[in-house]
């Protein structure tokens, strides 16, 4: 199992189904098929005011920094 830490959900877009999450200074893309929960309430409640925690397995890409296997944080 690989490492998973938290994060902020810091931007979304729905339409083109991908996000960032913020964490310790950093961003990391994910992508819609990432999300294990249910993507349309993870639309539905991001805004600008509420903070939602995120749970995801740090990875590196040719790309750069990615969130995998991301689920809502139970604490």
């Amino acid at each position: 199992m690989e490492e998973v830490v938290s994060g902020q959900l810091r931007r979304i877009y729905k339409e083109l189904r991908y996000g960032f999450i913020s964490c310790q200074g950093k961003d990391y893309f994910f992508h819609k098929e990432d999300y294990l929960d249910d993507w349309h309430m993870l639309c539905k409640e991001h805004n600008e005011i509420t903070q939602i925690d995120l749970d995801f397995e740090p990875t590196r890409t040719d790309k750069g920094l990615r969130a995998r296997n991301v689920r809502m944080s139970e604490g």
